[in-house]
């Protein structure tokens, strides 16, 4: 809740009331990292073994995040964030965690970016780099849409360029609607979608091996 409805719930001037939650109750006026916060952030009491890297947008501008997955997004989860996704720039500040803290790494979540395997191999030199399973969906899907539309268009220009019959051994099953034109067997896209849904199954954590033998 921000202080303007505050302000509204309690017939305040919300804008006073977000200036005395800053200047004297919140502390930030005599917070240590308050000189450099708008460029990086570092809490180093928030570190653990397993840990995820990842860059966002804030504000419209580009930061890269280091979190404690075991605070699960709540208070203490945060351990740094850094203005930029240069591994130079976030090295220097993440190099300044204590060693001792850093070894202990087990394992670091990250895209597929050779920055972000930089970042980690450096920074965190005893762990484990896991690939986050929502960048390589991403890329499988994007690749998959990619054809798909690739086959669509071609399809489509076929289509305006010859006059074809419901009959016609080309394409014999044009008379399908064109997005459904990329989940039939002799689609090129067919076999591909096909070998993505296994990952998502393994990401899932769902276990289908008995699937067939129930139904």
């Amino acid at each position: 809740m921000t202080a303007c409805c505050l302000g509204k719930y309690y017939f305040t001037d919300g804008d006073n009331l977000e200036r005395c939650y800053k200047d004297s109750l919140s502390g930030f006026r005599e917070w240590g990292q308050r000189g450099h916060a708008k460029d990086w952030v570092l809490l180093p009491d928030n570190m653990g073994e397993r840990l995820s890297i990842d860059e966002s947008s804030l504000q419209g501008d580009l930061f890269t995040f280091l979190t404690n997955k075991d605070g699960h997004c709540k208070q203490g989860t945060l351990i740094a964030a850094v203005r930029g996704t240069k591994a130079e720039d976030v090295l220097t500040i993440l190099l300044q965690i204590p060693e001792k803290e850093r070894l202990r790494v087990k394992e670091v979540t990250a895209d597929l970016s050779d920055t972000m395997a930089v970042i980690v191999h450096t920074a965190f030199p005893n762990a484990t780099l896991t690939l986050d399973c929502f960048h390589i969906m991403k890329r499988c899907n994007d690749a998959i849409e990619e054809l798909r539309l690739r086959v669509i268009y071609s399809v489509t220009i076929r289509c305006s360029s010859c006059s074809l019959s419901p009959h016609s051994p080309a394409l014999p099953t044009l008379r399908v609607p064109a997005n459904d034109i990329v989940t039939t067997p002799w689609s090129p896209c067919f076999n591909r979608i096909s070998g993505v849904a296994p990952i998502q199954v393994i990401f899932d954590g769902t276990d289908t091996t008995n699937t067939n033998a129930s139904g």
